[in-house]
Order: structure tokens, then C-alpha cells, then sequence
């Protein structure tokens, strides 16, 4: 089990959207302790308002301010930096899906010894992270180290109720669309099996292409 953990914006949004801020924390609690980018305090809120995807906004933005009074911040190192620019001009070189922000938290899990897991809700960003193992020597050493969001549901659905996750879930259905079938948003009809079996295929699904990279459990 990982000592420190970091979260990327994608993951903190969709906690915030789906009002489940709380519950996510005390998830990653029970993990380790996490960190976020500086830059996640005016990033996201950006988004959410910007976003035509969201039905609560208000909500949303009040749900991060409680993420960012409990999440500890990660500063970069000038070499940690360095490091995230080497590894997002080669993202850019081989066209792969990585910007800015994780390429910094990329590098940040590549040069602390305490830092375990990264959690994206980009999956993209997680073949990229797998592809770039085949033209960056540091990425290469990475192994099962980054979770994705349907993981990090598991792992909900380990803690807290069924019915409390679906409603939330559901309440913002266009935030994800994987997650809202996952959770029968469209027929509201579901079971502990269904959804775990949903969630389940989206991460076998994704295993396949980051076989190296994404943690081998599918809860994290």
C-alpha cells in the first residue's frame, strides 16, 4: 500500500460533481495521504464553470472547497519540473494524450521514493503513461502504479452504501459516461453485482492496453 499518493483534477472534478467529495477523501484516507497540484485550486473550479456537462454547479464548487481543506498540496521540484517538460515533449513527439498537469504528477511519482500510486480519471492518459515506457527509461521502471476512476469506484463500493453511490452517480450522469452505464443511470435498475461487473470490464478493458502501468487489483 502506497505512503503518499497524488490525484489528478480529473478524478477531484467528477468527486466534487457527483457529491461525493467526502466519501472519496475518506477512500483515499484509508490509502495513504494524497496530494494534489497547486494549480487544482483555479483549474477546476474553471472548469466546473465552464463546463456544460454539470447540473449543479454551485454544488460542485462547494464540494471542491471541502476536497482543498483536506488535501495536502504538491509542490515540484526545479528537477522534478525539468522532468515533466522531458516527458511532455515526448508525449507530444509520439502523440500521445498528456498534458501539462500529468506530466508533472508523472514526475513527481517517478522521482519520490514515498509517492506509490498516481489515480487518473483520464484513461487516456493511462495508454499514454503505458506507451511512453517504450521511449522514456524512467517510465519504463514504472509498474502498476497509476489507478484509473473505476477502480476508485470499487474501492467505494467497499466503504460505502449501493444505493447512496448510484443516486450520486446518477444525479450527474453526463459527467462520465462510463460510469453512469456502470450504475444503470439509464434503466436505474441494478444490483452489487451488475455494477461491480460494469466497473470491473472497464478495468480489464483497460488493462489490456496498460498491462505495465495500471494497478493489478481492480480496486486500488
Amino acid at each position: 500500500m502506497p505512503s503518499e499518493l497524488l490525484c489528478d483534477n480529473d478524478v477531484i472534478l467528477k468527486a466534487c460533481c457527483y457529491d461525493l467529495s467526502i466519501e472519496v477523501l475518506l477512500c483515499l484516507g484509508r490509502i495513504g495521504t494524497y496530494f494534489i497540484l497547486g494549480s487544482a485550486s483555479f483549474v477546476i473550479v474553471d472548469r466546473i464553470k465552464r463546463s456544460k456537462s454539470i447540473c449543479n454547479k454551485e454544488r460542485a464548487v462547494h464540494n471542491f472547497e471541502l476536497f482543498l481543506d483536506q488535501a495536502k498540496i504538491v509542490e515540484p521540484s526545479d528537477a522534478e519540473i525539468s522532468l515533466a517538460a522531458e516527458i511532455e515533449a515526448a508525449a507530444q513527439q509520439f502523440n500521445l494524450a498528456l498534458d501539462s498537469g500529468e506530466s508533472l504528477l508523472l514526475a513527481v511519482l517517478l522521482m519520490r521514493d514515498a509517492v506509490g500510486l498516481l489515480l487518473t480519471g483520464d484513461k487516456r492518459a493511462i495508454q499514454a503513461i503505458e506507451a511512453l515506457g517504450g521511449h522514456h527509461e524512467l517510465v519504463a521502471g514504472l509498474t502498476q502504479a497509476v489507478g484509473c476512476l473505476e477502480q476508485l469506484f470499487l474501492s467505494l463500493l467497499m466503504w460505502e452504501s449501493l444505493d447512496l453511490l448510484q443516486s450520486r452517480v446518477c444525479s450527474e450522469r453526463k459527467v462520465d459516461v462510463a460510469l453512469a452505464i456502470c450504475f444503470s443511470c439509464a434503466s436505474g435498475q441494478y444490483t452489487l453485482e451488475t455494477i461491480r461487473a460494469g466497473l470491473t470490464s472497464y478495468v480489464a478493458a483497460l488493462r489490456l492496453q496498460a498491462k505495465r502501468a495500471l494497478v493489478a487489483s481492480d480496486n486500488l
